[in-house]
């Protein structure tokens, strides 16, 4: 099924582009999702998402699924499902 995967920034530059399609298995889910991301575009994404041990990092950016935070629903377990939107932003900061 396609998804769309949008992102600004560092994410942005690490996918090639703000707005990507991605091909994904029936009932993959975030986790799914982000994983075949970090396969496909190596550390160049998966930096922003993991620590150096592959941990989740946690604080360091934010999913949104439609519009809605993935925590909103089951978190990294949130079913995709056809057409849907996902938004991923690196966290900002400074001053």
């Amino acid at each position: 099924m396609k998804i769309t995967v949008r992102s600004v920034m560092h994410i942005a530059d690490a996918l090639g582009g703000r707005t990507i399609e991605v091909e994904v298995d029936n009932g993959a889910d975030i986790t799914k999702l982000v994983e075949y991301l970090s396969k496909e575009y190596g550390t160049a994404f998966s930096k922003h998402i993991f620590l150096e041990d592959g941990s989740i990092k946690f604080g360091g950016f934010s999913i949104l699924q439609n519009g809605c935070s993935i925590f909103a629903n089951d978190g990294f377990s949130s079913a995709l499902n056809e057409g849907d939107d996902v938004l991923i932003l690196s966290a900002i900061s400074g001053g």
